[in-house]
């Protein structure tokens, strides 16, 4: 019977074991090379790069344009809010001038 429980058995860290083989290291064969295609592989990077580009920039003009709509809303919103304001300040006035003058 084992008398150690099954989490201690463990293996031993202290023996020098060699983790490498002869296959270890093999040139890499024309299948597994990368061939520069000149022109095409050019090209599809541009593409690529472009459609970031876009992409970005998209992105970049329609959060302007949300930016500038909401604040020329809030705008509109102060300028709506000052004009009661002053109706209100005016009707406030007036009340007074009339009950004091009567």
């Amino acid at each position: 019977m084992n008398q150690y429980p099954s989490h201690s058995q463990t293996p031993e860290f202290g023996i020098k074991k060699s983790a490498t083989s002869a296959r270890l290291y093999q040139e890499p064969t024309v299948e597994n090379t990368v061939v520069y295609k000149g022109f095409s592989n050019f090209f599809s990077n541009l593409c690529a790069t472009l459609l970031l580009f876009i992409l970005l920039a998209g992105t970049s003009y329609v959060l302007l344009i949300t930016a500038d709509r909401e604040a020329q809303l809030r705008e509109e919103a102060q300028n709506k809010q000052y004009a009661e304001e002053q109706h209100n300040h005016g009707e406030k006035y007036r009340m007074k001038y009339t009950a004091t003058h009567q």
